[in-house]
Order: C-alpha cells, then structure tokens, then sequence
C-alpha cells in the first residue's frame, strides 16, 4: 500500500517542476487554468497531461481537440500517417495564418506539415539527406500570394527555426532577404597608426607616420537564430611599414617598422530589416598575429669631446611590435542584394588594438572595406 501512495507522490512532484497554467480545448468548449505538465516534444505529441486535484490525468489525442501551455507551446489533434497506418496524434503548431505550419517530433526524427485555406494537411519533406526543403509542389499548389519571397525557397533547412520564420514572412509577405549561411570575399584599404607607449628615452621622443595598407581576405557568415543578427567571422592579411625620425640637440633618431598581419575579427553583425539595400553595424573582437615585425632603431649622437670632434653610432632591433595583439572593431555600412544568393557591400571600420608586452606600441586604424558575398 505505501508503494502505491509513494508512486504518485513522487511522479507528482517531479511533474510539477515541468509544469505550467494552460488550456484545453474539446468540441463544445474551452477550459482555461489547468495545470499542463510540458514533457518534451515526443510525449507531447502522445497525449496531454495535466494535474488536477494532485492527481495526475492524460489526455489523448482522441479525447481534446487541442491544448496550449502558457510558453506559448499550442498542440492540435489532427491524424497523420506513420507508415501504411493513420493515427491520431498531437501536432504543435508552430505557425498560423495563411498558411499554418505544424510539427512532429518522435523517436524516429522530426516531421513537417502545412495547411492551407483548404485545411488538407501536407507533409513538407526534405530532398535527401541534404537538408534543404521539396518545396515544387508547395510553391507551385500553395505560395502564391507572395512570388517575391519564394525566390528564397532554397536557402530554408529542414528545422523548426527556418521553417517557422520562412512560412511565417510568406504570411505576412516580407519582402526583405532571406537569411542564410554565407561566405564571402573582402578587400580594403586603411590608414594604420602606431600609438607610441614607450618609456624608453629614445623610443619616448618618436612620433609615428600614419602609413596607408591594402588588406585582403575571406569571411564566413551565419544568422543567429534565423534572425537579423548573424556572427561574422573573417581572416585577413596585410602588411604595413612605418618609419620616424626625431633630432634633439646632438642626437638624431631614426626608426622604422615592417609588419605582415594576419587578423581575425570575430563580429556580431545587424542588418536593418530593409529590402534589397541594407544598412548594417557590426562590433566585436580582434585578434592579430604579426608574423612578421622587424623593426630597427638607430640614433647618432655627435659632438666633440677631449679628444675633439666624434661620431656615435647605436642601433637596436629589440622587437617593438608584440607578436599577439588583442582589441575591438566598430563599424558600419551597406550591403547590396544582387539576387537571393549574391550581395555585396562597403563599410568604414574602426580597430584598436593591445598588448601586454612591455614598451611595446599599439595599433589602431580606419579602414573601408568592400565585399562579396555567395
């Protein structure tokens, strides 16, 4: 008897952790308060499960109509086929509108299906193993009150996410680009600067040329959660050449710097929810290696001492440059979408760069970039 009074208790318990104010609807009417345990896609779409008077009750797909959690989370009763045989399951709606879109999770994976006007359920499948969407028969049966954005039906992946926000613009014809993975191609040209640091008493007097650079290289770029923002990861190279010269009293000082770059800005990118031209801002981090920093001091000192006129000649090669840099880059621009899969863009950008080395001068620059995008 304590075996049987424990077992509920503890499911109770356990269950309530999970649980949360929802609503059950059946043919003739709408219950709204009930406790609605959330167990996860798969059991959700078997039955329904609620507490009341701490007694735990499921429903069948057989049983409501529908029932909906206060996450927002709506399941329909509707029957699909699994195999050769119809059955009666839980679908959740992920979408409604024009076209409404659902969803089914079970052990076996994950399955689509879309309604329309006509309320035929149809099953949305992907081509292959290749993730992307069979959309012919749903653009040609089922899209038509919005042609422009159907053009990005092959940049949708077969997942909750993309889906959801691709039937989602169709209903409410958003125009804009589609997001979607890309890769790209970048050039620019920059005005570099060395922000002198040093407290060396030589290397205290220099001011640095600002020295103008090309740089070049490739980027990738994801949406985040199908959304406006998108991670922007890229990989460049360039190489800049500074040079200083300085005459106090007797002493003339001349320095000069070779640096070859190879940088990684790692950015968090937003484009304006515009149509084909975009403003955007990105910010985010830099990490920059200098596989090459040669650098060389040299100072003349002359004068005349006991012995009459002289001439003294130093040099250092003492690596002014840190090997490793770290910073931030801010910046903004426009980007152009030639057609769904090809854009380009401009950009103005701001790098500062630091470093823990002792004495060792700091980079900063402006840049404007242009760039391809695939």
């Amino acid at each position: 008897m304590k075996i049987k009074i424990f077992i509920p208790l503890f499911l109770l318990f356990t269950t309530l952790g999970y649980s949360q104010v929802g609503y059950i609807e059946t043919d003739t009417s709408s219950i709204v308060g009930e406790i609605i345990v959330d167990r996860g896609a798969v059991i959700n779409s078997k039955n329904c499960t609620i507490i009341k008077n701490d007694i735990i009750i499921t429903y069948p797909p057989d049983s409501i109509k529908a029932y909906g959690l206060q996450n927002g989370f709506r399941y329909i009763s509707r029957t699909i086929f699994i195999g050769d045989s119809a059955k009666q399951v839980f679908l959740e709606e992920l979408v409604k509108g024009d076209i409404s879109l659902y969803y089914y999770k079970s052990k076996k994976g994950a399955r689509f299906f879309i309604t329309h006007s006509d309320s035929v359920l149809k099953e949305i499948r992907a081509k292959n193993k290749t993730r992307k969407i069979d959309f012919d028969y749903l653009l040609l049966d089922q899209m038509k009150n919005c042609q422009e954005l159907t053009q990005y039906h092959h940049l949708v992946i077969f997942n909750k996410n993309y889906l959801s926000k691709f039937i989602d613009r169709y209903n409410h014809c958003e125009k804009r680009p589609f997001p979607s993975f890309k890769w790209g191609l970048t050039v620019g040209y920059g005005i570099y600067k060395l922000k002198n640091t040093s407290t060396e008493e030589v290397i205290s007097l220099l001011k640095m040329n600002p020295y103008g650079a090309f740089n070049v290289g490739g980027f990738v770029d994801k949406p985040i959660l199908v959304s406006d923002f998108s991670l922007h990861v890229e990989l460049l190279y360039s190489k800049q050449a500074y040079s200083a010269a300085y005459q106090i009293d007797n002493k003339d000082i001349d320095f000069n710097v070779n640096i070859s770059s190879i940088n990684f800005p790692i950015l968090f990118r937003y484009r304006l929810p515009k149509t084909n031209l975009r403003p955007f801002i990105n910010m985010g981090a830099l990490i920059n290696f200098n596989v090459r920093r040669d650098s060389q001091l040299n100072w003349v000192t002359d004068g005349f001492d006991e012995f009459g006129y002289f001439i003294e000649i130093n040099y250092s090669e003492t690596p002014y440059i840190a090997k490793k840099q770290i910073g931030f880059v801010i910046g903004g621009g426009l980007e152009y979408n030639l057609s769904s899969k090809l854009s380009v863009y401009s950009e103005l950008r701001y790098n500062k760069l630091f470093s823990s080395q002792k004495n060792a001068m700091q980079e900063q620059y402006m840049n404007i970039n242009f760039g391809f995008l695939f």
